[in-house]
């Protein structure tokens, strides 16, 4: 079975590139809030997916975006994308 995508795709499917780098500018608490949500989300789908006995391997994948990973500040990158990975 493979992931639905890492908690950085999908915030960048659900936000987008741009804003979500103006909203790490404006204002720190909205996307940590959301990359919280995302993590959570992903998670649960990990955690009941793992729950039937007939799956037989879980490929977990993100696309860390090293190209991307310089427009992040480091504290924002390791307080909130990384810190919402850290239970996958």
């Amino acid at each position: 079975m493979m992931s639905p995508g890492g908690v950085l795709e999908n915030m960048m499917t659900l936000v987008g590139f741009e804003k979500l780098f103006l909203m790490l500018y404006d204002e720190l608490e909205l996307p940590g809030r959301i990359f919280d949500e995302v993590g959570q989300r992903t998670l649960f789908y990990y955690e009941t997916t793992l729950a039937y006995n007939s799956l037989g391997l879980m490929i977990v994948e993100d696309d860390w975006a090293p190209i991307l990973r310089c427009f992040f500040g480091t504290m924002p990158w390791r307080d909130m994308c990384i810190s919402s990975t850290a239970d996958l």
